[in-house]
């Protein structure tokens, strides 16, 4: 992800300037590679998108920002903050992020749910939601239909141009099928 982090800090770098509208979405990519490589500063970096969305009155802007500070608050084991920040949030490529705080809260039911895999959005998203429900599958012992789930979802990520997704798929898949397993952990 190296190309993704430095394609990002430039876009960053141009941006900032001008605080034009491309300014929070800019520190959104920015935070969001920070978020999957693990690296520190990505909350900042999203008090900065927040800051000027809301100073530019972007409405999307803010909404974009609002669930990458939930992707943040699940992969640092914070799902219930996760779900804070989605509830007035209900469109594609967000239900994947509450179905995997859902899971981090204990209620893998209730991350099952078709409508994660029905509002996922694109590729990556979609890839994503089905990683989650077959998570949550194997979390509630349905073991068959979670591997048909991680099939459907490597299969999705396979046909997308980058491999990140085919890669966290077989990830949770494996997390997800080795006893014993924390789904918060398995979808990480």
């Amino acid at each position: 992800m190296a190309g993704a982090g430095e394609s990002a800090d430039t876009a960053v770098q141009d941006a900032e300037p001008h605080t034009g509208w491309c300014a929070p979405y800019a520190l959104v990519t920015q935070a969001r590679v920070r978020i999957r490589t693990g690296d520190e500063g990505a909350a900042e970096l999203l008090e900065r998108a927040r800051n000027a969305a809301v100073a530019q009155g972007d409405r999307q802007a803010q909404r974009t920002v609002r669930s990458a500070q939930a992707e943040l608050s699940v992969r640092d084991g914070r799902p219930k903050e996760a779900l804070e920040l989605l509830a007035a949030q209900v469109e594609p490529g967000t239900a994947y992020l509450a179905a995997r705080a859902r899971l981090g809260c204990g209620r893998p039911d209730e991350a099952a749910e078709p409508v994660c895999v029905e509002r996922a959005g694109e590729g990556p998203a979609e890839t994503e939601a089905l990683t989650v429900h077959a998570v949550a599958l194997a979390a509630l012992g349905r073991e068959r239909d979670a591997r048909e789930g991680f099939d459907r979802a490597a299969a999705l990520a396979d046909a997308l141009p980058y491999p990140a997704g085919a890669r966290q798929a077989v990830r949770a898949r494996d997390r997800a099928l080795s006893p014993p397993q924390d789904s918060l952990t398995a979808v990480k």
